[in-house]
């Protein structure tokens, strides 16, 4: 049996489950968005942040490049990295627009 995982993949990013709306390239895709708290240590001081990702199948953002802006509930923000899963799924490591 061959599992066809870009075919499988829509099924996990339904707007009426867990997946929104985002803008790239002047395109509406949807993806799953999350705003991960992240607390970092530097010697004796804590450093609290958020870490943005957003994941979404590959073919989404095919020639997506580090720098480019991505719009998720009214925020740019900007690709730092992208990384892909092997399976048709991309994780967009990003950072607040300045």
């Amino acid at each position: 049996m061959v599992i066809n995982f870009n075919a499988d993949n829509k099924y996990l990013f339904q707007l009426n489950d867990f997946a929104e709306r985002f803008t790239w390239s002047g395109q509406s895709l949807e993806g799953i968005f999350d705003l991960e708290f992240n607390l970092s240590s530097l010697g004796n001081f804590d450093l609290e942040g958020t870490a943005p990702t957003m994941e979404t199948p590959s073919g989404n953002v095919a020639g997506i490049q580090q720098g480019e802006i991505i719009a998720v509930r009214g925020v740019d923000y900007k690709l730092v990295r992208e990384e892909q899963d092997g399976l048709g799924i991309s994780f967009l490591i990003l950072q607040k627009a300045v």
